[in-house]
């Protein structure tokens, strides 16, 4: 066993509780809190961790032991007694003798070791994270649904495949947002129920990747390559799960920009059944805990599950393009400028504009002249988002600077080691060095 560190006594019990999945959800999440805020407890932990894993491989290795003692007396009382009979069970003989008796009180013995042996390897921690990974990394479709913590109200059905991806939004139980996407087509349809609106959008390569790369799929790519916690193993809608926890950024980019989730699994399909996920937006001014749950894998999707009917009374802004380029994007900041108070906007991080948007406007967010722009100026986002996850050195001024302003620098990132590209206010585009860009924006 290992020289374990002692945890705080508050804490000690709970931690070995967790091994064996006997802490309420209430405690586990107060102890998972603390764990991320004491070194000493996450250290115990981690030595818990090590000692049952150890233990998880002697239980199998004594399993193996009594399987073999028990196949040997088996074949044993078969030697004499005879072949087994063709029905009924094959002990249902062997109570003649007191011989007998004593050979079937071994065997059932060794059978109720085996059966104590099964269930204490039940609540040790789980060792086929790798298959559940595979499993979902693999999946050809996946449907399930999403609950903001936070706000009970609202959730959304997902629906991923290699067809196309749908995401239909719901608060208080009514559908207020549907976005279906065609993979094939490269087109995409938002509509927007309570207001009898929608858009048709026309997608480029790098939207058509960026809403392939949502599928949860990518999150377990992800998942594959970095270091995970075990968090025991707890009961989710009445079975058991085991459940895993890491953190990474751009998981979820519609969501949040840095995220640590838990992701439990069913032990015995080998397959994800839920994930929590605490995120922030990349200022750290937006928080979000949601669930991805009820998850439904592999399910057989037809195209037209991406190929929604619009009903005909709804107003439609027709072949808006979608795409997360320089032009495009140029073409959003200007485009939002026409529809808005002549200001470009205040930041490209979409998280952070979509609730500024909403503070600053309100539902004239959703009306037939502004809705356009907005889908554009979140394909500006996009690409943003991909500028500062590349490392290009990005930098946004949109809350400062005013369109038409030629000699001040709207937008930047850097081209290589010496050359930067910069969009001013008057939305000309140049590539310009180093020295030259402080210069600029010194202004």
């Amino acid at each position: 066993m290992n020289d374990h560190t002692r945890a705080c006594p508050a804490y000690e019990d709970r931690l070995a509780l967790m091994i064996s999945a006997d802490l309420s959800d209430e405690d586990l999440a107060e102890t998972m809190k603390h764990l991320s805020e004491c070194a000493v407890c996450r250290t115990h932990w981690q030595a818990l961790q090590v000692d049952h894993r150890d233990l998880q491989t002697y239980s199998r290795s004594l399993q193996s032991h009594v399987q073999a003692i028990e196949r040997h007396i088996t074949a044993a009382i078969v030697e004499q007694e005879g072949p087994a009979p063709e029905r009924g069970h094959w002990w249902s003989g062997l109570f003649n003798t007191a011989y007998r008796r004593v050979l079937t009180g071994v065997t059932v013995a060794l059978v109720a070791a085996l059966a104590a042996l099964i269930a204490h390897m039940a609540t040790t921690p789980f060792a086929a994270w790798a298959e559940v990974i595979e499993n979902a990394r693999s999946a050809v479709s996946c449907r399930y649904r999403v609950r903001n913590l936070d706000s009970q109200r609202s959730e959304s059905v997902k629906l991923f495949s290699e067809l196309g991806y749908s995401n239909s939004v719901y608060e208080d139980g009514e559908l207020v947002e549907r976005m279906c996407v065609d993979f094939t087509e490269m087109s995409a349809i938002h509509l927007i129920p309570p207001f009898d609106r929608g858009v048709h959008l026309v997608l480029g390569k790098e939207m058509l990747r960026t809403f392939r790369e949502r599928n949860p799929a990518y999150l377990f790519e992800h998942l594959a390559t970095v270091e995970h916690d075990d968090l025991g193993t707890k009961r989710i809608d009445g079975r058991r799960a085991v459940g895993i926890r890491a953190s990474g950024r751009n998981l979820v980019p519609d969501l949040m920009d840095s995220a640590e989730f838990e992701v439990w699994a069913n032990p015995e399909t080998k397959w994800p059944v839920r994930i929590d996920i605490h995120g922030t937006s990349a200022d750290g001014g937006i928080e979000r805990r949601v669930r991805f749950y009820d998850f439904e894998w592999n399910a057989p999707v037809e195209r037209d599950a991406f190929r929604p009917e619009i009903p005909t009374n709804y107003d439609m802004a027709t072949n808006v393009p979608f795409e997360s380029d320089e032009d495009h994007t140029i073409d959003a900041l200007r485009a939002f400028a026409q529809v808005t108070d002549g200001r470009y906007p205040p930041t490209l991080a979409y998280l952070q504009l979509t609730a500024k948007m909403w503070k600053r406007m309100g539902q004239r967010v959703l009306s037939m002249e502004v809705l356009p722009a907005l889908h554009q100026v979140r394909a500006a986002c996009e690409f943003y988002g991909r500028l500062v996850r590349e490392e290009k050195e990005a930098v946004y001024f949109g809350d400062r600077v005013r369109p038409g302003e030629s000699d001040r620098v709207l937008l930047r990132w850097r081209v290589d080691d010496e050359r930067y590209r910069v969009v001013y206010g008057d939305l000309n585009v140049e590539t310009i060095d180093g020295s030259m860009l402080l210069e600029r924006e010194s202004r």
